[in-house]
């Protein structure tokens, strides 16, 4: 499983790509058919940031979510949480049938 941190237009501290790290870390504790994650940050202005998170799954579409906000950090957690959210539910469909 591999974890792909990146930036357009912003420079990549360590702290950011360890936040980044950690959070998507989440995303394998609900489920374990996942394979890959990549979460591209991006600068829009002087103070809005927005992060696009990408979960690559076995025998399924990846799944993506975006998140916008003033905030990198804030920005990260959302996104992380809407893709959880859609494993999470990808996993109850999986486990229902």
């Amino acid at each position: 499983m591999r974890i792909d941190v990146s930036g357009k237009r912003l420079v990549l501290t360590d702290a950011i790509t360890a936040h980044a790290e950690k959070k998507a870390e989440k995303i394998l504790k609900h489920f374990d058919g996942v394979t890959q994650i990549a979460v591209v940050l991006d600068q829009d202005s002087a103070s809005e940031f927005s992060v696009e998170t990408l979960a690559h799954v076995v025998k399924h579409d990846p799944f993506v979510a975006t998140a916008t906000g003033e905030d990198v950090y804030s920005a990260i957690d959302h996104s992380v949480d809407k893709v959880v959210r859609q494993v999470q539910e990808y996993k109850e469909r999986l486990r229902d049938h």
